[in-house]
């Protein structure tokens, strides 16, 4: 059945009453009660008329509610019977849409099925890894019935093509993370850590620069660190180096002051032992003065042990053979003692 045929007949209730009659008295009477003027004598008849008036209204009132009431029987009548008919046709209509409903949630699941087992498809082929393959989201357009496969399918695509572009650029700055981290730790005692750039590594992700900027970016901040921790330790090494020159010096200003009195003490003995061998030996020789000897320089701090480090300045007078003993003497107490020596006078020496 395509249409619901209804066939309807109104006739409409007929009261009939003595309306003009009514209304004629009712003016009629009204008329008489135009601006009336109370007085003592009429205060008493004036409360009787209108008294009289009221029940007159009130007698109007209930013929008019039992006509009316009368008159709307048949109209309460034919509003049940249609409530009554409407009420079997919406039963019929709920039976048939929870039937339908179910209907198109069978069909809904089985598209929706269909379109999952896709985006399990794509994810398998793009190679995407856990962490990133549960980042995808059921598309919105998947609540509306009528949105088709082809469009849904599309919707998971491009959120997969997105997460393997996003992954692969992961993968390359992890590994150019890596190997830039490893190769600046050779350099530079205090190591670099890779977790250090992780923050900077998610901004770089999101920027959605090119992977080449991306790597370039990266690959400049490792450097930069790299470069201050570097500077900072050069800093200190160079501060360790001059405190330990500051050390050895005055170390070997120390050894030379010793080695100088050492000298002295040795060049006094040379001394007393050449007086003494000419005391025995009864020679009549020109007395030699008294040798004198400077505190030595640095000549070469940091030279070997079979090297020079020290010189001084002797002063020797004499004649003979006496002079000669204490030059010879003197030679292998420098040679002993790695002091250069050179003689700068030897016009006396016989």
């Amino acid at each position: 059945m395509n249409e619901l045929m209804i066939k309807e007949q109104v006739i409409a209730p007929v009261i009939s009453i003595n309306f003009d009659e009514l209304e004629a008295q009712a003016k009629e009477i009204a008329k008489t009660y135009t601006s009336i003027a109370i007085t003592e004598e009429s205060y008493k008849t004036a409360k009787a008329d209108a008294k009289m008036l009221a029940g007159f209204v009130n007698d109007i009132e209930k013929k008019r509610r039992a006509l009316k009431s009368q008159a709307e029987a048949p109209i309460k009548e034919f509003d049940q019977r249609c409530k009554a008919i409407e009420q079997i046709l919406t039963d019929a209509k709920l039976e048939i849409e929870g039937v339908t409903v179910k209907y198109d949630d069978k069909k809904k699941e089985e598209r929706d099925k269909k379109c999952r087992s896709h985006a399990e498809k794509e994810i398998k082929k793009a190679g995407l890894r856990p962490e990133f393959a549960e980042r995808i989201v059921e598309p919105s357009t998947m609540k509306n019935l009528t949105t088709t496969q082809k469009v849904i399918n599309a919707d998971y695509d491009a959120q997969i093509a997105a997460l393997k572009l996003l992954q692969d650029n992961t993968d390359m700055l992890d590994a150019i993370l890596k190997s830039t981290v490893d190769a600046e730790n050779l350099k530079i005692k205090q190591q670099l850590k890779c977790e250090d750039f992780a923050k900077y590594v998610d901004e770089l992700l999101s920027s959605g620069m090119d992977p080449k900027d991306m790597a370039g970016k990266l690959g400049t901040r490792i450097h930069e660190r790299a470069a201050e921790i570097a500077e900072a330790e050069e800093k200190i090494r160079q501060e360790a180096i001059d405190e330990e020159k500051k050390r050895q010096a005055q170390a070997m200003e120390a050894a030379a002051a010793k080695e100088a009195s050492e000298m002295a003490s040795a060049i006094n003995e040379t001394e007393n032992n050449t007086v003494e061998a000419r005391n025995q030996d009864n020679v009549a020789q020109m007395p030699i003065s008294n040798p004198t000897v400077s505190n030595p320089f640095q000549t070469n701090p940091f030279a070997s042990q079979n090297e020079p480090r020290y010189e001084g300045v002797i002063s020797l007078s004499g004649a003979g053979s006496e002079l000669k003993f204490v030059l010879s003497t003197l030679k292998a107490l420098c040679k002993e003692h790695n002091v250069n020596y050179e003689v700068t006078s030897t016009s006396q020496v016989a």
